[in-house]
């Protein structure tokens, strides 16, 4: 008797175990719909993933094409520039003067 409960127990524990791995995978949709819905069973959570999907949708969707389109738009040519021509800028001669010498 205490081995069929020890392997029951054992069994119970690993199903827990399996139960906790899936609500970690599944912890996010089950926010989303007690947030949308107010409850936690099996089709609010799937209408929270769909409405999750559609956000996503609607959200990315229309920034993937205007990405697309501004990534396609034809460059436009910008044309070389004018050479300048610089002319040599006639200066004043200076005039240097020698210092006063005062005594």
């Amino acid at each position: 008797m205490n081995k069929e409960s020890a392997e029951l127990n054992k069994e119970k524990v690993e199903i827990e175990q399996k139960i906790k791995a899936i609500e970690v995978d599944v912890g996010p949709a089950v926010y989303v719909a007690q947030a949308l819905y107010g409850s936690k069973d099996a089709s609010s959570i799937e209408s929270a993933i769909r409405v999750i999907i559609f956000m996503i949708v609607f959200a990315f969707d229309p920034l993937a094409i205007v990405l697309i389109v501004s990534a396609k738009k034809p460059e436009e040519v910008i044309p070389e520039p004018k050479p300048v021509v610089v002319l040599p800028v006639k200066q004043k001669r200076r005039v240097v003067r020698k210092p006063k010498v005062v005594a």
